[in-house]
């Protein structure tokens, strides 16, 4: 009857490594995963942000886009950039 418990024992050891083992691949699949997740969100608030900082950004020309909606000195009341862009 000895030997059987011995053989149980040994199935026992065997199963708790392998388990172990297991549990130790799964928690750095899990790590990884996590890892990606993170760089994921990184890259979303970079875009996000990059983004929302265009309206602020000052015009090509060195002008705030909002100089442009006023009327230029000796021009109508219709905005330039308007008016070379409509049809007619």
């Amino acid at each position: 009857m000895l030997p059987h418990f011995r053989d149980v024992a040994d199935h026992l050891r065997r199963t708790d490594t392998e388990v172990r083992s297991l549990d130790e691949l799964l928690n750095s699949v899990l790590d990884a995963h996590l890892a990606r997740v993170g760089t994921w969100q990184n890259d979303d608030m970079r875009r996000i942000s990059a983004w929302a900082a265009i309206p602020g950004h000052p015009h090509p020309r060195g002008q705030d886009l909002r100089h442009e909606l006023r009327p230029h000195a000796g021009s109508e009341t219709f905005p330039t950039w308007l008016r070379s862009t409509s049809v007619g």
